[in-house]
């Protein structure tokens, strides 16, 4: 067909619409078979061989009532779901997946017709992966979501992929790994002294930035890559997170005293949203294998002194075993009121959770409240249900929040709070993805600039806004050993595409 196949649905496996534009039926009969044998190539052991079996299905005719295709799937004459048959969707794609098959021989995919069916089955794309055994172990927890974080606040165009140092054959290009029998593998930190931030900045030479905190200089390492060095002088009165994120964090510029004193326009606001919807976006889409961020949340989306949004705080952060996964079986963790109801009941968590969350966001950046709405002195509900409430009577402005002195576009902020409260949907499956968040926060963005209000020509595709922090002990004795009572930063710039981080092993 030339029509366009939805792929919302399958879109963790990033199937390519084109493929799946086509598909497969018997020439005759009501049968679709497809085999495989184990894979030998690597002397494996057949007889545990495992198998990650994907099949994608499309319908792409538009049947009459009375016309019906429906198929059992069978794996090596075994019913794959149960006793339940499928029928595709039209024009709209879905995978069948997270399927082991074990064993030694021949493995046999068949689609079979169901009795009431006219139409024989059909069959869009199918892939399939060998699974193998680790003999390493995976790289130290907070290592891993340290470097994950610095590939994602820095865009690097590296072919990051998986676990930083395991298998050790497949260790990110650029780090050096430091191994243990015993334990997991170690990422090699690289400490700067003073001294070496002088030497690599030819002494604080060229300054390329200022703001309150003090200066940025231009640096370069021993292999030639320019950096950005960041210092606090001894005179700045900010702490280290007021440091690095000099405009203070979400919910302090919501409903802290700066708010009263310097209120976000609904501009600001959108503008806030889609940044940080960008950063989730990056994480869920662009990150391989993805990334659920699961404490997204106003305290952890942190300001630039020109008031960008960054998202921060990256120490509950899972990271899917690979880009095919939909969801994982997890411990809940989170803060109340942003946790997803459907995650903390099933354990299940998918992008779909930080989704939620984000939802909340939403809803605080147009009233202003907390997650929790005090609705008299010894009662409080969750803010979704106070705005619903509001909403029943009809009148967004008695939800908006009234620090923005009613200065919006009354179409763009019932856009995002109908947003919102899809994000919230149960069961997940109905709530957006963070790529459709953001492509809703455009269109507002772009009603409440028509209206005249906004200082912005036109609405920009952006990037990722991501803030990575750790608590690691390396950084702790990096910032005891500086000088002055300074704070330096050491960030990547430039085409980010240096073959090391840091300077030469020593």
């Amino acid at each position: 067909t030339t029509a366009n196949v939805d792929v919302s649905k399958a879109s963790s496996f990033d199937a390519p619409p084109v493929v799946l534009r086509s598909a497969a039926t018997p020439v005759n009969g009501t049968r679709l078979e497809f085999s495989w044998s184990p894979d030998t190539s690597q002397n494996n052991d057949s007889s545990s061989a495992a198998y990650l079996l994907l099949l994608y299905f499309a319908e792409l005719q538009q049947l009459p009532g009375n016309v019906l295709r429906r198929f059992d799937i069978l794996v090596d004459g075994a019913s794959w779901n149960g006793s339940r048959s499928y029928t595709p969707k039209y024009l709209s794609a879905e995978v069948v997946e997270q399927v082991v098959v074990q064993g030694s021989g021949q493995h046999t995919v068949s689609l079979v017709a169901t009795p009431d069916a006219i139409l024989p089955p059909i069959l869009n794309a199918f892939e399939i992966y060998s699974l193998r055994q680790m003999t390493e172990l995976a790289t130290n927890n907070g290592d891993a979501k340290a470097m994950m974080g610095i590939r994602t606040t820095y865009m690097l165009k590296k072919n990051w992929m998986g676990d930083p140092c395991a298998p050790k054959a497949f260790a990110w290009n650029g780090l050096n790994c430091s191994y243990s029998s015993s334990g997991p593998a170690w990422i090699t930190a690289l400490q700067f002294s003073y001294k070496e931030l002088k030497l690599i900045t030819a002494n604080f030479k060229e300054e390329i930035g200022r703001g309150g905190f003090g200066a940025v200089f231009l640096g370069y390492l021993e292999n030639g890559s320019p950096v950005a060095v960041k210092i606090r002088s001894k005179t700045s009165s900010q702490g280290d997170r007021e440091f690095l994120s000099e405009g203070g964090d979400l919910e302090d510029r919501l409903r802290g005293e700066v708010s009263v004193a310097t209120p976000l326009s609904w501009h600001r606001r959108l503008k806030i949203a889609l940044d940080s919807a960008h950063g989730l976006e990056y994480l869920h889409k662009s990150c391989q294998p993805p990334l659920i961020h699961r404490d997204v949340k106003t305290k952890n989306i942190l300001l630039s002194a020109d008031l960008d949004a960054k998202i921060s705080d990256f120490g509950l952060t899972k990271v899917f075993a690979d880009e095919f996964m939909t969801h994982i079986t997890t411990q809940p963790a989170g803060t109340l009121g942003y946790l997803d109801p459907e995650y903390y009941n099933t354990s299940r968590l998918s992008e779909k959770s930080d989704v939620y969350s984000f939802g909340v966001v939403l809803l605080e950046l147009i009233t202003g409240q907390s997650p929790a709405v005090a609705i008299t002195d010894t009662e409080s509900i969750h803010i979704a249900q106070w705005v619903r409430q509001k909403l029943s009577e009809g009148n967004i402005e008695s939800i908006a929040d009234s620090k923005m002195g009613r200065e919006y576009d009354v179409n763009s902020v019932w856009k995002v709070t109908e947003l919102a409260l899809q994000c919230k949907e149960q069961p997940s499956r109905e709530r957006p993805t963070m790529t459709d968040v953001v492509a809703e926060l455009k269109e507002c963005l772009e009603l409440e600039v028509s209206r005249g209000m906004g200082n912005y020509n036109s609405v920009t595709s952006g990037t990722s806004n991501l803030s990575a922090t750790s608590t690691d002990s390396h950084n702790d004795a990096q910032a005891n050993d500086l000088k002055q009572q300074s704070v330096l930063e050491l960030g990547q710039v430039g085409d980010a595409s240096p073959t090391h981080i840091g300077p030469a092993p020593r």
